[in-house]
């Protein structure tokens, strides 16, 4: 996860912090209803996808572009990373 202390850009960091809060408090919210959340965060999706889907990540790229192809249109990478997310609780 970034630290936004870290981010040397004070427009770039006010973002990064905004979606910490953000994370922060939906997990929050799922908790205090007794429902289960994993927070994962882009830099680390690739390699948990690659432990819950259990195929090589060029594999699963190839897969999730597949998806975007079948679907038309843009397919970005926000996108695709929830295509990701949602097939590892698959």
């Amino acid at each position: 996860m970034i630290d936004p202390a870290r981010v040397g850009n004070p427009h770039i960091r006010a973002h990064a912090s905004e979606g910490r809060l953000f994370r922060s408090v939906l997990a929050e919210a799922l908790d205090d209803r007794n429902i289960a959340c994993t927070v994962i965060v882009e830099k680390t999706l690739g390699a948990e996808a690659r432990k819950a889907i259990d195929r090589p990540p060029g594999q699963i790229a190839k897969e999730i572009a597949g998806m975007g192809r079948a679907l038309g249109g843009p397919w970005r990478a926000e996108e695709k990373s929830a295509a990701t997310a949602a097939w590892m609780v698959l």
